[in-house]
């Protein structure tokens, strides 16, 4: 399923990975306590900035 999920990913504009990985965060949330926050949590440094970059600072801090 990775090889699968990264091959998908690297096809995707950066706002096509922007709306995936969001509606993936609304799906994991409504099935399963865990939020997009616990995500972020696992992520370095680097990782937080660049989704930051990627989804913006605003839309960052909405998302639950």
């Amino acid at each position: 399923m990775h090889a699968f999920t990264v091959q998908l990913y690297e096809c995707m504009t950066t706002e096509e990975r922007v709306q995936w990985t969001l509606r993936l965060w609304e799906r994991v949330v409504a099935n399963d306590s865990t939020t997009g926050r616990d995500f972020v949590e696992t992520l370095i440094e680097s990782e937080v900035a660049c989704l930051r970059e990627n989804v913006g600072d605003e839309l960052y801090e909405q998302h639950p």
